[in-house]
């Protein structure tokens, strides 16, 4: 599906991984589960990254942004930007 749409469209996001690991351990304590496990371990979270990142140099007419350290607002800025 994702390669039928327009690829000027496809906006890939990444971050640092030891940031997505603390977003994913939070979002586990707040659903009242275990932290620890493969969705939260460091090998599994930073091969899930190189993958994407992979997959967006693959794809050169994709826009990445790099959300670490980026409030949802900068990021919308941004989309809307390449958009006007």
């Amino acid at each position: 599906m994702l390669f039928k749409i327009h690829q000027d469209r496809v906006i890939g996001l990444t971050i640092d991984v030891q940031q997505l690991i603390n977003i994913r351990m939070s979002r586990m304590r707040n659903m009242r589960q275990p932290v620890r496990g493969r969705y939260t371990e460091y090998d599994t979270v930073e091969s899930e990254l190189v993958f994407s990142k992979r997959l967006y140099r693959q794809n050169p007419r994709w826009m990445v942004l790099d959300m670490t350290n980026k409030a949802i607002e900068e990021a919308a800025a941004e989309i809307m930007k390449k958009f006007q």
